[in-house]
């Protein structure tokens, strides 16, 4: 099979060839780890010259971050930096085994604010809206990173969190609040509340907007039409990875599909899950996404495997996949 070049944003491909390929002259002197997966697969960043070189690499699997953090306490064999340059530390979900840290620098977190900046604009946020940020302020990637990206935007950020319920509906009530941003489980939650504890009908207080992510749902066409029915809002939704970004992907209202939005600073792959060979992100086609950050500090990871499995149902008019 051919190797099919990795999807970024459109004008950025010189750029991120440039940025990988210095990440990957330095990365074996910052990370042990990388120093001897690469030495134990005979690659270096020699073999790569364009983007579909990245295909030359050995992946990096979950199991081996929890083993990288359990060898060498806190952040692991993999950091890149030292605990000095951490200015926050976050913790992935948990979902296939136990949680890991993941270290943010002041660059790293940058990073993390323009890539979720760019994902919440396509999603349809402005500086007009006033958002009940109802996720959890807290190891979530979900949680403070958003809101630092939605006050970038200019957004007049509630924060709220989980457990609330009570201050959400308090600001529905006398902030006017444009929109919620949670988990799709707790924009349900959040609604039966509001019928089963108030006995009122959420679409009183007038929400236009509902942004989900962080779990699966929002993208499921029962449950969307529930929520949207619920909330009388058009519900998008964003995808990401507690390892790499908290969003990567941003559904615009009304394109049938989330956009990448992690700009110069994540490469994407979508590989044949059972082979690892590449697939080509045409229409149609089925795969896992694998990330490598581009230019990433702490926790540079390399052909990360997200075990994300996703279907390619067009081509954006800029040509970029939605999926």
């Amino acid at each position: 099979m051919a190797v099919t070049p990795p999807f970024v944003a459109r004008g950025d491909a010189d750029t991120v060839a440039a940025a990988l390929r210095h990440q990957l002259e330095n990365l074996p002197g910052r990370s042990p780890f990388y120093a001897d997966l690469f030495a134990e697969s005979g690659v270096g960043a020699k073999a790569f010259g364009r983007l579909a070189d990245i295909a030359r690499f050995p992946f990096t699997e979950k199991q081996m971050l929890r083993d990288s953090q359990a060898a060498a306490p806190p952040l692991g064999r993999h950091a890149g930096v030292q605990m000095s340059e951490v200015i926050r530390v976050h913790a992935s979900t948990g979902t296939t085994g136990t949680p890991s840290w993941v270290g943010v620098t002041r660059r790293d977190s940058r990073a993390w604010t323009e890539m979720v900046v760019r994902a919440f604009r396509t999603m349809g946020a402005t500086r007009e809206d006033v958002v009940v940020h109802g996720s959890g302020l807290n190891l979530f990637v979900g949680g403070l990173p958003i809101r630092d990206a939605l006050e970038r935007i200019g957004t007049t950020v509630v924060p709220v969190g989980t457990g609330a319920s009570e201050k959400a509906v308090q600001a529905m009530n006398t902030l006017g609040v444009t929109a919620l941003h949670s988990t799709p489980s707790y924009a349900r939650y959040l609604a039966e509340y509001v019928r089963q504890k108030l006995s009122r009908d959420p679409r009183e207080f007038g929400l236009r907007k509902v942004f989900v992510g962080g779990e699966p749902g929002g993208g499921e066409p029962a449950f969307r039409e529930h929520l949207e029915s619920e909330w009388g809002a058009r519900t998008t939704e964003g995808l990401g990875n507690a390892d790499m970004a908290p969003v990567l992907f941003g559904e615009a209202p009304g394109s049938g599909g989330m956009r990448y939005t992690g700009g110069r600073h994540v490469l994407v792959e979508l590989i044949d899950p059972d082979t690892g060979e590449p697939v080509d992100a045409e229409p149609g086609a089925t795969g896992e996404l694998v990330y490598t950050s581009v230019d990433r500090e702490c926790c540079p990871l390399v052909r990360f495997r997200t075990r994300d499995l996703i279907r390619v149902t067009a081509r954006a008019t800029d040509g970029a996949p939605l999926i």
